[in-house]
């Protein structure tokens, strides 16, 4: 019996060794396992509207003026009760892409009224960030233009509208133009023009208050800026040399006198107007292809290219 019950013993013994061998738990190392990364979606950049360039606030001449319902009024002088206002124009403005990200910035007009007779257009640049928008540059279209269409074209903004010619009353605009601008590290610069920077100009003549006082021959009356902030001159039969300061815009420049030859020049020079006249010079631009430099008093030089002497 003992003997029988022994043998037993071990049969049982090693079915369930078996039995415990064939049902083990194997744990997957869940560490060896690729991982697949879940999608993640980029927010949806929100769109800029009208209404929040009604409240935005621009920098304008080096001032920030905080937009209120597209309204701003300020004091012109610290204590004066003399005030200028500021006004987004809501049938002025587009939108389009102006930094090559694919989201929808925009361009505005806004006018300064002094209380004076002038009103002053300034076009602002507004960038979309997606969760933010930042005004990023703003240049001074004209005074009492006005403004026939605007709209964000291949990247830049293209604006139609009225200006005063060089013969015109600023009050009674008769020029029709259009300008083009591109955003180019953060500021809107004139993209239509030929360079101002390089090529020869030459003066043909000066409007002031009192009248049109030509030159006699632009070819006797050059000026030349360059790239490294220097320009060279042509004054009659003298030259000359000088250095040159250009806001960030291109808008204002001074010009800085040097060196000039003493070259005795025929009876009827103009050299010494001439000379006078960039030396108060005060504001520069491009219209079409001619260059007009803004003197200290108003007074307007202007300059064509070498294929338009005569």
């Amino acid at each position: 019996m003992l003997k029988k019950g022994t043998t037993l013993l071990a049969l049982f013994l090693l079915v369930a060794s078996l039995i415990a061998c064939n049902g083990t738990t194997v744990v997957e190392d869940v560490s060896l396992t690729p991982q697949v990364p879940m999608p993640t979606s980029e927010p949806t950049p929100l769109p800029l509207t009208l209404e929040m360039l009604r409240q935005t606030s621009y920098v304008i001449d080096g001032e920030i003026i905080q937009l209120e319902d597209g309204r701003a009024e300020q004091a012109i002088l610290e204590g004066s009760e003399s005030v200028q206002q500021i006004t987004l124009l809501d049938e002025t403005v587009a939108f389009g892409d102006l930094n090559g990200d694919g989201i929808e910035d925009a361009a505005a007009v806004l006018t300064m009224d002094m209380g004076g007779s002038g009103t002053f257009y300034y076009l602002a640049a507004t960038i979309n960030e997606g969760a933010e928008h930042h005004p990023v540059s703003t240049v001074l279209l004209g005074d009492r233009i006005q403004i026939k269409t605007i709209a964000i074209e291949a990247g830049e903004v293209a604006i139609a509208m009225i200006e005063a010619g060089p013969e015109d009353p600023m009050c009674c605009p008769t020029l029709e133009t259009s300008k083009h601008y591109a955003l180019q590290s953060n500021s809107l610069i004139r993209s239509d023009l030929p360079p101002l920077l390089g090529p020869v100009w030459g003066w043909v003549q000066t409007t002031t208050a009192e009248g049109v006082f030509a030159s006699n021959g632009p070819e006797r009356y050059t000026i030349q800026l360059n790239e490294d902030r220097s320009y060279a001159a042509q004054v009659d039969c003298n030259s000359m040399s000088g250095t040159y300061i250009l806001s960030e815009d291109g808008s204002t420049i001074e010009l800085i006198p040097g060196p000039m030859t003493q070259m005795g020049c025929p009876a009827d020079t103009l050299d010494t107007n001439y000379l006078g006249y960039l030396g108060n010079a005060r504001s520069i631009e491009l219209a079409e292809r001619d260059m007009y430099i803004t003197l200290a008093d108003g007074s307007v030089m202007k300059f064509v290219l070498p294929d338009e002497f005569p």
